[in-house]
C-alpha cells in the first residue's frame, strides 16, 4: 500500500483497461479514473490527480451516482481544491463527503466521524477556529462513544482539537489537550504514527513560543524521538521536528543553536521540489537570526528565495510570507 509508483502504475492499468472494453460512463471504468486520480494526489501529482478527479466527479454527476464510490472520489478532491488554494471549495466537498456518509450508512455508524474529522481540519485551515474547535469537539465525543479513550480515532480527535485551541491562541487550553492527546498516544504505543509526529511537533513550538522552557525540551525531544524512530533520522519529517526545535531556541536567545537546527533541517529537506515549502520556511528563520546577529547581507541572500519558495503552494500561508517580506524590507533599510 506504501508504494506509490506501484500504485500509480496498477492505475494507469486499470483505466487503460476500462477504456477498451467499458463504457466512460461505467462505474468500473469511473471507479478506475477515480483510482488513478488518488494514486497521483498521494504522489503529490496535483495536476493530473486533479484532472482526473474532476472528471471521475462529472461522470459521476451525470450519473447520479452515489454512496461509497462517491465518498472515496470526495475526500482526495477536496485535497486538491485544497492545495491549490480553494478552501472554501474543498470545505464544501469535504461537507458534502460528510452527507454522503451519513446518508449511505446511518448519523451513528462508526465510519461518519471521518467526515466529522476531515470538516474540522477543514475549518481550521480556513482560519475558522471558534467552527473548527466546536467541529473537533463533536468529533471527539463521537469518537469517544465508538471507539473508545485510548484509541487511534479519538486521539486524533483530540490533538486536533488541541492544534485548533492553538491556533486560535487559547494556549493553556492547547497546553492541556496536547498533552493528553500526546499521553494517549503513548498509551497506544506500536510504531510512531505520522500524526502523533505532528501533535508533538506542534506541542513543541507551543510549548516554545510560551517560553515554557521544560515543557519545550520534553515535547521537542519527544518529536524527534518520534519522527527519527519511525520515519527516519534523514528524512523530511525529521527535519521538521528540528525546525520546530528551533522556534523555541529563538525565544529563549539561544540563536546559535537555532541556527544549528535549522541549518540541519534545511540540509535534510534537500532540494526535492515537493520540499520547497519547508525550505523557504527554513531560509526565512535564518535570515531572520542573520538580522538579530547583524548580518544583514546574508539575510538579504536569502529572503528572495524564501519568498518564491513560500509561494510554492496556493494554500493559507500569508503570515510566513508577510514576516519573510518585513524582514526583506528590514534588511533594505538605510541602517542595514
Amino acid at each position: 500500500l506504501g508504494d506509490i509508483p506501484k500504485s500509480r502504475k496498477l492505475a494507469d492499468q486499470a483505466v487503460a483497461l476500462s477504456n477498451r472494453s467499458l463504457s466512460p460512463s461505467d462505474i468500473n471504468a469511473i471507479r478506475a479514473l477515480t483510482a488513478r486520480g488518488y494514486a497521483a494526489v498521494r504522489d503529490e501529482d496535483y495536476a493530473a490527480g486533479g484532472a482526473d478527479l474532476r472528471l471521475a466527479h462529472q461522470r459521476m454527476q451525470a450519473q447520479g451516482i452515489h454512496g461509497e464510490a462517491l465518498i472515496d472520489l470526495l475526500g482526495p478532491l477536496a485535497a486538491v481544491e485544497n492545495i491549490e488554494g480553494h478552501g472554501e471549495a474543498s470545505l464544501q466537498l469535504t461537507r458534502e463527503a460528510l452527507q454522503e456518509r451519513i446518508a449511505t450508512w446511518v448519523a451513528d455508524d462508526p465510519r461518519v466521524g471521518v467526515g466529522y474529522n476531515d470538516v474540522a481540519s477543514e475549518l481550521e485551515g480556513l482560519e475558522r477556529y471558534d467552527e473548527a474547535i466546536r467541529m473537533w469537539q463533536k468529533t471527539q465525543r463521537f469518537e469517544l462513544a465508538h471507539f473508545g479513550p485510548n484509541s487511534n480515532e479519538t486521539t486524533l480527535a483530540l490533538a486536533g482539537w488541541a492544534s485548533a485551541e492553538w491556533r486560535a491562541g487559547h494556549w493553556a487550553g492547547a497546553h492541556n489537550l496536547f498533552t493528553e492527546a500526546l499521553a494517549a498516544y503513548a498509551r497506544i504505543g506500536g510504531k510512531p504514527q505520522v500524526t502523533q509526529v505532528y501533535t508533538a511537533q506542534k506541542a513543541c513550538v507551543l510549548e516554545g513560543t510560551r517560553a515554557d522552557h521544560a515543557s519545550a525540551a520534553r515535547d521537542c525531544a519527544l518529536a524527534q524521538k518520534l519522527s527519527a524512530a519511525g520515519f527516519g533520522a534523514d528524512s523530511p519529517l525529521h527535519g521538521d521536528s528540528l525546525e520546530s526545535t528551533a522556534f523555541g531556541e529563538i525565544e529563549a536567545g539561544d540563536l546559535d543553536r537555532a541556527k544549528a537546527l535549522l541549518a540541519q533541517a534545511r540540509k535534510l529537506y534537500g532540494d526535492d521540489p515537493a520540499n520547497r515549502m519547508r525550505v523557504g520556511r527554513a531560509d526565512s528563520e535564518l535570515a531572520g537570526i542573520a538580522l538579530l546577529q547583524g548580518q544583514p547581507a546574508l539575510a538579504r541572500g536569502l529572503l528572495p528565495g524564501a519568498i518564491r519558495d513560500l509561494h510554492t503552494r496556493a494554500y493559507k500561508v500569508p503570515p510566513l510570507i508577510a514576516e519573510a517580506r518585513l524582514l526583506l524590507a528590514c534588511t533594505q533599510s538605510p541602517g542595514s
